[in-house]
């Protein structure tokens, strides 16, 4: 799961995207539980969209998405997601935007390099606590602060 944080000029055009967190999940989940873990994710790092790959695999998740659920840790309602019209449920939260890349293989991958070469996408980078230089109070203007991943797999903001 990939969380993305999108700067936008006062055009609303785009002009850069952070990657925020980047979470693997364990591989023999079922559908359920990933639907659950990603709605739990959507709710803490309070994301406006969700994207999902709709090929494959990802059909399973989506049909599970598109259901309303209550997490078994904290026992809060988790409403179902929506597209347009896919959901069954009475509440919904309209964010989820589905890709079907038939068709458009190469406009995705013109665009991610385009991404990359144009910096717009910021990645994170494994950098080490101990090498970050506190000594000289900016720890709260640091700029590598923002890539420095905490032992929880959480990026410090």
């Amino acid at each position: 799961i990939s969380v993305g944080k999108v700067k936008r000029d006062k055009n609303e055009k785009v002009k850069k995207v952070q990657l925020v967190n980047l979470i693997n999940l364990p591989n023999g989940l079922n559908f359920t539980s990933q639907a659950i873990i990603l709605k739990r994710l959507k709710n803490i790092f309070k994301a406006k969209k969700v994207i999902i790959d709709g090929n494959g695999l990802g059909v399973g998740l989506i049909d599970e998405l598109l259901k309303s659920h209550i997490d078994p840790i904290t026992g809060e309602e988790l409403i179902a997601y929506d597209t347009d019209h896919e959901s069954d449920e009475l509440e919904t939260d309209k964010c989820l935007f589905i890709i079907n890349a038939q068709g458009i293989n190469s406009d995705i991958i013109v665009n991610f390099i385009s991404m990359i070469e144009s910096k717009k996408l910021q990645l994170l980078e494994k950098i080490d606590q101990n090498e970050v230089d506190y000594s000289n109070n900016d720890y709260m203007k640091n700029e590598l602060l923002s890539f420095i991943v905490t032992p929880c797999g959480c990026v410090r903001k």
